[in-house]
């Protein structure tokens, strides 16, 4: 009797095909393409599900913090989303959050007096604040991974004047910038920071009279609006390469972006498509292959854009967050993951999100996929995706975060990869499986039932 099988991998892996005749076994093979089957979810559930998120930040470590309303609670996360620490700020509602690289955790609140921006070092058991009753709430805070930090206050003497503090370890010792202009007292709904830094160390910051530039850690300070038709500017960001994009209202009109190549000097129009019509960006970032992301609300189609050629041609890539998501706000965790807070808790964007097109057969992105099977006895499969080579380990833990075994710890090759876990050995439970590749971190749950 002639009896034939057939087995056909995922994309990127090697698929086998076995044809037994009495007596002869043909056997072949073929590469399935890892761009030949993309799904079109451009996110998933990542952690805090049915929370209300309103602020998040991730520091190069790959940490994540975030706030939640109404409890007015902060959520940090050390290992991408699968083990949260929550704890309470006392005084102010946590409106603005960002974290070091220290893991220092800081929370302002634009409507506080005197006590709007505080920090803490043990996840909330002690809270310091860095602000005086000269402050009137804090409107932005902007941290680098150092732990130099940029934020912008109010002042009661004279009414309606605005100032930059600036200090360079933690937020002790402020130096009040003379700035000589005002500062935007802008709260965007996304929460976004109105200073951004380029690759140089520059710092950009948006005034009431457009965007100002400095590259002395803002002792002094030079406005750069060349070529912009206004200056009510909304939304910042800066990509790798250091190129800027800015968005806001524009001689009355609405939705206007703007680009500069030559570190702010000169500024160019963008002729955009693919955005609903009359489009303002709550918040406009950038992930790990200079894609830009921007969130469109209050239109009739809000959700999350994506733009692959500078801010050309957009395309919406809001599949995967339930409808109720809310106002998103996105953070790309260093040459990682994009991630976004809802109101429906936190998402991680899948690679489809952060795509550049096939060509090479290569992953796009970073990925970590869940184990199959799962539950498992005795032994289970877990497979990552890089997008270049990169020196990795693969680490398991036991609920209590002790190590129970390295599975990988060398340098691998760009491409989808495949380990065998056998549990022959532990107990039945729930373990954790961390993947670290560069400044990527990712941890995933499995279990174990013997």
């Amino acid at each position: 009797m002639m009896r034939s099988a057939l087995h056909i991998a995922r994309p990127g892996r090697v698929a086998f095909f076995a044809r037994l005749v009495p007596g002869i076994t043909i056997c072949l093979c073929a590469i399935i393409p890892a761009f030949s089957v993309r799904a079109q979810t451009f996110w998933e559930p990542a952690g805090l599900a049915d929370t209300s998120l309103t602020t998040l930040s991730i520091n190069s470590k790959g940490d994540i913090l975030t706030a939640s309303s109404p409890s007015n609670l902060l959520h940090f996360s050390p290992d991408g989303g699968s083990t949260w620490t929550t704890f309470a700020i006392r005084g102010i509602i946590p409106s603005l959050t960002a974290l070091d690289d220290s893991g220092i955790v800081y929370a302002a609140d634009p409507d506080a007096f005197g006590n709007g921006l505080q920090r803490t070092k043990d996840r909330g058991t002690s809270w310091t604040t860095l602000s005086d009753s000269t402050m009137i709430g804090c409107y932005s805070l902007g941290v680098r991974p150092s732990g130099e930090v940029f934020a912008t206050f109010a002042e009661l003497l004279p009414p309606g004047t605005n100032y930059i503090y600036h200090s360079l370890t933690h937020g002790d010792g402020w130096m009040k910038d003379s700035v000589g202009f005002g500062v935007a007292l802008l709260f965007n709904l996304s929460s976004q920071s109105l200073f951004a830094f380029n690759p140089s160390g520059d710092v950009f910051v948006i005034g009431t009279d457009g965007i100002h530039r400095s590259a002395d850690h803002s002792a002094t300070w030079e406005k750069t609006v060349n070529g912009l038709a206004g200056t009510e500017v909304k939304t910042l960001c800066i990509n790798s390469k250091g190129d800027l994009f800015v968005q806001g209202d524009f001689v009355g009109k609405v939705g206007y972006l703007y680009r500069s190549t030559d570190n702010g000097d000169s500024w160019s129009k963008v002729a955009t498509t693919g955005l609903p019509p009359f489009t303002d960006f709550t918040q406009l970032t950038t992930d790990e292959h200079d894609n830009l992301l921007g969130v469109v609300i209050r239109t009739n189609a809000d959700g999350i854009y994506r733009s692959t050629d500078s801010g050309s041609t957009w395309t919406n890539v809001t599949a995967g967050l339930l409808p109720t998501f809310g106002t998103p706000t996105l953070f790309h965790q260093p040459g990682g993951l994009m991630y976004c807070a809802t109101h429906d808790g936190l998402y991680q964007g899948t690679s489809s999100v952060s795509s550049v097109g096939g060509g090479n057969g290569n992953p796009v992105g970073w990925k970590l996929e869940q184990n199959y099977p799962n539950p498992f006895n005795p032994s289970t499969t877990i497979t990552y995706e890089l997008p270049r080579a990169f020196q990795v380990t693969l680490t398991v833990f036991d609920i209590l975060g002790r190590e129970v075994s390295v599975l990988v710890n060398e340098r691998r090759e760009a491409g989808v990869h495949e380990v065998k876990l056998d549990a022959s050995e532990l107990a039945s439970g729930v373990y954790l499986y961390r993947l670290t590749a560069g400044s990527f971190v990712q941890t995933k749950k499995m279990l174990v039932v013997k």
